[in-house]
């Protein structure tokens, strides 16, 4: 997906849960699998710890933009998430559709 693309999918996602989703996919390259099984507790400054990647080592660490760090943690504490609580408590059927609902009338191909 170019640039331009990938922000106008994040514009299109108004909240602010939504448009993390689409900005931690494109800027971190995390599959929704991982990001979704992302902690409050696995998010440290510019560094989100991946457990069980699909590379089969036990954990990885992603690197997040400076500003989209500081969104991420303004989200976790707005939320009041316990350290074990999911950061983006959704499935990854609900976050399917929301991207393909983000994506309508984009020049966006996707997969079923």
């Amino acid at each position: 997906m170019d640039r331009e693309t990938v922000e106008e999918l994040i514009c299109k996602a108004k909240d602010l849960r939504d448009r993390l989703i689409v900005e931690l996919q494109a800027q971190c390259g995390l599959k929704i699998g991982e990001l979704l099984k992302v902690k409050a507790s696995d998010v440290s400054d510019r560094k989100l710890i991946l457990r069980g990647p699909k590379s089969g080592k036990e954990s990885e660490v992603a690197f997040m933009p400076e500003q989209i760090a500081r969104r991420v943690s303004e989200y976790i504490q707005r939320r009041n998430f316990s350290p074990e609580d999911r950061g983006f408590p959704i499935c990854c059927s609900t976050a399917r559709p929301l991207i393909k609902k983000l994506a309508a009338g984009s020049n966006v191909v996707h997969a079923a």
